[in-house]
């Protein structure tokens, strides 16, 4: 069973770029299984974690990637993000802030806030595929993803767009 918040843990992976009024990157499904699925159990994360010894609740961003890497404008590529989370006992859910940014050229080109997600206890991993516009420009990019809270954690990835 997807935890609730998948379908907002997914929206937030969907991102779309706006810059001078026009669409930068725009986001859309595509024909790999985006989507959240549970990749270890509560019970398996929190004997790898040893979480009965530490401070709780716990998050940690275990992966954020983005394949390919290079990309041509108006193609696409499929994000990916896995992150595993422990829980005081009696917690069903984690509230948590969740903040994406993508930089060009070192500047900051979008925030993106999704300001009260619901974690689920476990590892889980969530697959989105983003689409770029023909006009984006060529360069290298970094994708930023911010979980704050009672817990925090972040993860960072790259990639490059291409003519």
């Amino acid at each position: 069973m997807l935890p609730r918040s998948a379908s907002r843990l997914l929206a937030f992976s969907l991102i779309t770029l706006a810059g001078c009024g026009t669409d930068f990157l725009g986001s859309r499904l595509g024909s790999r299984a985006p989507g959240t699925r549970l990749v270890q159990s509560a019970e398996r994360v929190w004997r790898d974690y040893g979480c009965g010894g530490r401070k709780l609740p716990f998050v940690e961003v275990n992966e954020v990637s983005v394949t390919p890497t290079n990309v041509a404008p108006g193609g696409s590529f499929t994000q990916h993000l896995v992150y595993s989370t422990c829980l005081p006992h009696g917690w069903m859910e984690l509230p948590v802030r969740v903040r994406t940014r993508i930089y060009h050229e070192g500047r900051e080109i979008l925030t993106d806030v999704q300001p009260q997600l619901l974690l689920q206890p476990g590892r889980w991993a969530v697959d989105a595929t983003v689409s770029t516009p023909a006009t984006a420009q060529p360069g290298s990019y970094r994708l930023r993803i911010d979980v704050t809270g009672a817990a925090a954690a972040t993860g960072v990835t790259g990639f490059d767009i291409h003519r």
